[in-house]
């Protein structure tokens, strides 16, 4: 809609007291503003300066409407001239400021812009001194996105809203007394705190306002300025709730862990111990699922159990689930017995994966960590990575770990370097290691394992998650990883089929199949590792029979499927399947032959 068919009324109150030294200066430029519909109102807040305020106010005579009262504060002044307006939206003008020209007509060309015309509009400010000269520009959005901050309270959280920045539309106003009269110095964060969370706010970056800065403001002058700041912060802690706090950072943990950051290098330091306690009990109020699956491995199990059961972060459940063991499981239903945050679970042998999303299912917690059963967490492990997880805001995570083998060795494989936003490269080459993984649980439900795979089951859901989700790293190694003979990554067929498995996922997924480079390493990788493991049958004089029962010399596996897997890159399934087929048939027929 053009600017000119929206065209609304905008009130610009000026509250003052004793401010003669620069009132005309800011009276002048709200009489300036190329917006054709405003009216100015001036309210003398009692002023003690034998008239002076008075006798500038007046000389503009009809230009502006002027209003005298007895002493009350900045506030009680404000509301006099909310009580006094005519116009639909209020737009403060402090009498120590200056309004550039278009700041009223670019503030209307914002709202015509948007589908809300009940938004609440802020923005940047330049600071001036006592003689007009620049100190330099307040600038939010060099330091946040603009889509964080026309979150309602995320510049407000941060300081970052100067109240002659606003346009502010009048029904956003508390009927009865918007401005708490009874604050000398917080007035107008206390109303931004009551109003910012039950309207849209929208930052616009324009520079409109010049913001004056001298001695005799009373932020520097009131002495209760600070004991009033402290209590207004504290409200920041306490009365924000969890939903807003999670609308605001994306959890409560890390709004209340920034507020406590921005607090420390400000007057009010002493409300951050405040914010960090709380940010502490949030973070130990956060009910963590970890799922177990298992099938025989009792003792090892156990061991498993219990490195989960001894983590420092009490406030968790752990879902042990029995994949259809045949081995007495009688000792962990005794430790279930002992703690109450162990659930057991028994299933038809159907699979990790199939036990894995079961667990999910069943999960009572916001966030979900996996561990297999031959494998242990470290101390501290759930706390560390939680906290990194709100902190971050992520939906995703893993961390490095410590590999122990059957011979007695052990290394610490750090994959911090895998991290951020992973996704295709995720598909070429996948380093995490399942039992160092957390999860938001709703992320868990919407991305299960492949419940048909039994093998390559976690890669396909970490690159199916990676593709919406940006990964997390912890770079300490907080899980402890057995391998033995039958692991994936030690066992050629299971680490070959894995890879298979999931280059299979990725050609048939409609977004993965689109990502031909990472398709193409992944192919590659899976060529070179049979190529030596073909290398290594000849060289012992043995061959591999396929599938259709005919013999195939092991120097020819390599090329078989370096083959396979360039038609399916290149023509899809569907004509790899007929091309092998045929391909079948003819050797068939020369088999007989």
């Amino acid at each position: 809609m053009p600017a000119g068919e929206f065209e609304p009324l905008v009130s610009i109150v000026i509250p003052v007291y004793n401010g003669a030294n620069y009132l005309a200066r800011a009276i002048d430029s709200a009489l300036a503003q190329t917006y054709p519909r405003i009216e100015i109102i001036v309210v003398n807040d009692g002023s003690s300066d034998e008239g002076a305020t008075a006798a500038i106010a007046r000389r503009y005579g009809s230009r502006i409407s002027y209003i005298e009262k007895e002493n009350g504060g900045c506030g009680s002044a404000l509301n006099a001239g909310i009580a006094a307006m005519s116009g639909s939206y209020f737009s403060w003008l402090s009498h120590d400021d200056l309004y550039l020209p278009t700041k009223v007509a670019h503030q209307v060309s914002v709202l015509c812009s948007l589908e809300d015309r009940q938004t609440i509009l802020f923005g940047p400010y330049q600071l001036i001194d006592e003689n007009d000269r620049s100190k330099g520009f307040v600038c939010p959005h060099e330091t946040a996105s603009h889509e964080q901050l026309s979150k309602p309270l995320f510049a407000l959280s941060r300081g970052a809203v100067h109240g002659c920045t606003l346009l502010i539309p009048r029904t956003c106003f508390p009927s009865d007394r918007p401005f708490d009269e009874s604050l000398a110095c917080t007035q107008d964060y206390d109303l931004w705190l009551r109003m910012f969370p039950r309207a849209a706010v929208h930052y616009d970056p324009a520079i409109l306002v010049q913001s004056r800065v001298h001695p005799a403001q009373g932020s520097k002058t009131i002495p209760t300025a600070v004991e009033e700041g402290e209590a207004l912060w504290r409200r920041f802690v306490t009365e924000v709730s969890p939903a807003e706090a999670e609308r605001t950072e994306g959890t409560h943990y890390r709004y209340l862990m920034h507020l406590a950051a921005f607090l420390a290098a400000t007057p009010y330091a002493a409300v951050a111990p405040l914010a960090s306690d709380t940010a502490r009990k949030v973070l130990q109020s956060t009910l963590i699922s970890v799922i177990i699956p298992f099938r025989n491995r009792i003792d090892w199990t156990i061991e498993a159990v219990r490195s989960v059961l001894a983590q420092d972060h009490r406030n968790l459940e752990l879902l042990l689930v029995d994949d259809g063991s045949d081995d007495d499981v009688g000792p962990l239903r005794d430790i279930a017995e002992s703690d109450p945050r162990l659930r057991c679970f028994r299933q038809a042998p159907m699979g990790a994966a199939s036990a894995r999303n079961f667990g999910v299912r069943q999960a009572r917690g916001s966030y979900v960590a996996f561990l297999d059963s031959d494998d242990r967490f470290c101390d501290g492990k759930l706390s560390l990575q939680l906290a990194h997880m709100l902190r971050e805001d992520l939906a995703f995570s893993h961390t490095s770990y410590e590999v122990s083998r059957e011979e007695g060795s052990a290394e610490t494989i750090d994959t911090s370097y895998f991290a951020g936003q992973v996704y295709p490269a995720i598909i070429a080459t996948c380093p995490i290691a399942t039992p160092t993984v957390m999860l938001r649980r709703d992320v868990a439900l919407h991305h299960p394992f492949p419940e048909a795979l039994t093998v390559g089951e976690d890669g396909v859901a970490w690159i199916d998650i990676a593709a919406h989700h940006a990964l997390g790293a912890i770079p300490a190694a907080l899980t402890r990883v057995r391998l033995s003979r039958q692991s994936a990554s030690v066992d050629p067929q299971r680490y070959r089929a894995g890879i298979a498995n999931i280059l299979a996922h990725c050609l048939q997924h409609p977004a993965h199949a689109g990502h031909k480079p990472e398709l193409s390493q992944l192919a590659e990788a899976l060529s070179l590792d049979l190529r030596r493991g073909a290398s290594s049958l000849v060289q012992h004089k043995k061959i591999w029979r396929s599938p259709f029962a005919l013999p195939l010399a092991a120097t020819d596996i390599w090329r078989l499927l370096r083959r396979g897997t360039t038609s399916l890159l290149r023509l899809g399934p569907a004509t790899t399947w007929r091309r092998a087929r045929a391909w079948y048939i003819r050797r068939r027929m020369l088999h007989r032959l």
